[in-house]
């Protein structure tokens, strides 16, 4: 297996130079909770919400009953927030060493430990070390924890120094005051980790890189020269993202007045650098096929991405290659002519600089139905007149046999004009049985300008032209959006699967009443608060409680047939 670059190397480097001397002071890594009593309630109002039947939300109720209940671990104040933290020192070896700090808010220490006690903890209250009040051995590990008491906080470090520094903590000193901290939450401040540090990582990562940079036994010059440029790129993502890292935040939120569940990851650079403008750049993109997103979507995406000069370099050297290879190998004049249009068309895609593309699966309907699946795709190029002539042209030249298509060119015009192109495939009985939910596999295609649209499905002619006309204006720099999306409305996706007729029938009307809309699970990456980015996985509790729902109906299925 070929060795990764390793980006968890900073947090793994942590344990590397554990010392005993004075605390350290800067913070690299933070984990933070609301409070106990906040995250037992997220569990059970998620519980509520999403457990498929009475006999799994009884089951797991007992269990949170038990986490209720104060008397199981007394003295802890469970109305607090509570977390951990590492520091760093300054230099590798420095007397300053890595430490970890655990905060735990307490009513009454000395009954925390004492129940503790009696899980094999070994508590000792002569420490023997200046401004600790305990030392709390864990079974097993040989490790010890020191505590001192202040504030109503309990702080636990292996390193049993600097006693009067974690007195003079309180939360205000290592919860994070970002916008949008979730009830759990974890951040690591990239720029708190000292600079030697950083040369070593990457010192170490270009020793490792050395040993990848042979050329591997098999391996052809293309593949060698293209995974040598792919290793260099990567390889210089990641020196960027360590020099010029700021944060990484990563929160769990539980919205109980809008039903959702998220799960933010945040990641900002730090100001006036390369990457800084790099995110700045991509986060205010938005793409031209975001109006796909429509309510009836079963699934709609987007993506719009730039192409860094890095990345234009390696796929035009990669896309180049195997041209190079297809043109040496054709013997037919007329068709290398038509190869060497396309690489022309793939090569000024790739020189543009930009990626823009999305697709859809919604419901259009026609006169002769009232609703039917259609999947719609969409990408931008740069002349999409360049890419339909080359298009009839091959169409021209291999006109496809009775057995393989239909294909009817110019088969009708959208209202502003554009040519629609009708392509009916003769599919194999496996494969036709995989578009079942599209009903009969007719496609279109549409080229305008600077966009090449296609839509598959019964409906295909309607849902092209409704694609047309959504995708007609440019997108105003105003437009809310992120550049890359994903969206699923989870019921119709089921209807639209392999799913037995009477599941289907079982789940047809459960986003009703106060669950209506209610279906949605996204995930996109855009800006996100203090100019970060943002990647955020976000579902709607009626959702995530339809596929629990599903989920336990199949299982039950495959144990017995649903009849």
């Amino acid at each position: 297996m070929r060795k990764r670059l390793p980006w968890a190397a900073l947090l793994l480097a942590v344990p590397l130079f554990l010392s005993h001397s004075r605390p350290a002071q800067a913070q690299v890594v933070v984990v933070t909770a609301r409070s106990v009593d906040t995250l037992v309630g997220d569990l059970e109002y998620l519980v509520s919400a999403a457990a498929p039947d009475e006999e799994m939300k009884q089951g797991a109720q007992q269990g949170l009953d038990l986490l209720k209940d104060p008397t199981l671990l007394p003295g802890i104040d469970r109305t607090k927030p509570f977390g951990a933290w590492v520091t760093m020192p300054a230099e590798p070896g420095a007397a300053d060493p890595p430490t970890v700090v655990v905060a735990v808010p307490v009513t009454d220490l000395k009954a925390l430990l004492d129940t503790l006690q009696n899980f094999g903890v070994e508590v000792d209250n002569q420490p023997g070390v200046a401004g600790f009040s305990y030392r709390v051995g864990i079974p097993g590990s040989g490790l010890s924890l020191y505590a001192v008491e202040a504030k109503g906080y309990a702080y636990l470090t292996m390193v049993p120094q600097g006693a009067e520094k974690l007195a003079a903590l309180t939360p205000a000193n290592w919860m994070p005051i970002r916008e949008g901290v979730g009830d759990l939450s974890a951040s690591v401040r990239m720029d708190q980790v000292p600079q030697p540090f950083k040369d070593m990582l990457l010192e170490q990562v270009e020793q490792r890189m050395v040993l990848e940079r042979n050329k591997m036994p098999g391996e052809d010059e293309a593949a060698f020269q293209g995974r040598l440029a792919g290793m260099k790129f990567s390889q210089e993502v990641f020196e960027r993202f360590v020099r010029e890292s700021r944060d990484l935040n990563l929160d769990l939120i539980v919205d109980k007045a809008k039903e959702e569940l998220s799960l933010d990851l945040g990641f900002a650079a730090l100001k006036d650098t390369s990457m800084a403008k790099s995110l700045a750049g991509f986060s205010s993109r938005t793409s031209s096929f975001q109006a796909f997103a429509d309510p009836n979507s079963a699934m709609a995406g987007w993506a719009s991405l730039p192409i860094s000069p890095e990345l234009q370099k390696t796929l035009g050297k990669s896309i180049g290659e195997g041209f190079t290879k297809a043109l040496a190998a054709e013997k037919n004049p007329a068709d290398k002519a038509l190869l060497e249009r396309a690489q022309a068309i793939v090569k000024e895609l790739v020189d543009s600089g930009s990626f823009d593309t999305g697709m859809s699966i919604r419901e259009v309907a026609t006169p002769t139905s009232g609703g039917t699946s259609v999947l719609v795709a969409g990408a931008r190029v740069p002349d999409a007149k360049k890419l339909e002539d080359l298009v009839r042209d091959a169409i021209k030249a291999h006109p496809p046999g009775a057995t393989e298509a239909e294909v009817t060119l110019d088969a009708g015009k959208a209202p502003d004009g554009t040519s629609l192109h009708r392509i009916k495939p003769v599919l194999k009985p496996e494969d036709a049985a995989g578009m079942q939910g599209l009903g009969e596999p007719i496609i279109y295609l549409a080229f305008r300008k600077d966009q090449v649209l296609l839509a598959v499905g019964a409906s295909a002619e309607a849902a092209i032209v409704k694609a047309l006309g959504e995708t007609a204006g440019t997108v105003p720099a105003t437009a809310v959006g992120n550049p890359l999306a994903l969206r699923l409305a989870v019921d119709k996706l089921a209807m639209l699967a392999d799913t037995p007729a009477d599941v289907k029938a079982s789940l047809a009307n459960f986003f009703t009443g106060k669950k209506a809309g209610k279906n949605q699970v996204d995930l996109s990456v855009g800006r996100g608060p203090a100019d970060s980015l943002r990647v955020r996985l976000r579902l709607d509790l009626p959702a995530l409680a339809f596929l629990a729902k599903l989920g336990a109906i199949q299982q039950q299925g495959a144990l017995q047939p649903v009849r």
